[in-house]
């Protein structure tokens, strides 16, 4: 019987872990922090709960390298970690809602990769009647804009770097380093 929920996240495996502080695996999601959909990495857990309904393998996007299309799977996350989207289990039910399944359509799409032909989002996840996930997909400009609005709420306050965010600079500063 088909699960009522499901989580994504990309589980990657860089042709290039010297670009990567030498990881060889490491896994890029999301989940709920305070109400809000926040990235995450290496956060993913098994579970004898869990069941894993399928996996696909993205084909990095043409004129990108590996590390290139890494880089921007993170770059992606961070933007929607900074636009602070509210996250709901069903986004669905209420629009500018989020969730992990959100978090990864939201991802292949705004890096310029697509998932394998023949496979839809309904082969991910067997609940997915609307394609991509269950939720809107948010595109880059529209991402960009709730940050911007997002930014410009929080500017009396300090701006706080999360986890997430201080990982992916120290990402991005090895790779930058092994140019």
């Amino acid at each position: 019987s088909p699960q009522l929920f499901t989580h994504s996240y990309f589980d990657i495996s860089p042709d290039n872990p010297q670009n990567f502080g030498g990881a060889t695996n490491f896994q890029l999601g999301a989940s709920k922090q305070n109400g809000i959909l926040q990235p995450r990495v290496n956060q993913e857990t098994v579970s004898a709960n869990l069941i894993e309904y399928s996996r696909v393998t993205l084909q990095t996007p043409k004129g990108m390298t590996d590390t290139q299309f890494i880089n921007a799977l993170f770059s992606e996350a961070d933007k929607i970690g900074q636009a602070q989207i509210p996250y709901k289990t069903l986004p669905n039910v209420q629009k500018g809602t989020a969730n992990s399944n959100v978090f990864v359509s939201t991802l292949i799409q705004n890096t310029g990769s697509s998932l394998p032909t023949g496979t839809s989002y309904g082969d991910l996840n067997p609940i997915y009647t609307q394609s991509p996930g269950l939720g809107q997909v948010y595109s880059s400009s529209e991402i960009q804009q709730r940050s911007q609005s997002q930014t410009n709420q929080n500017k009396a306050s300090q701006p706080r770097q999360s986890a997430f965010h201080s990982f992916f600079n120290k990402i991005r500063s090895r790779f930058r380093k092994s140019k």
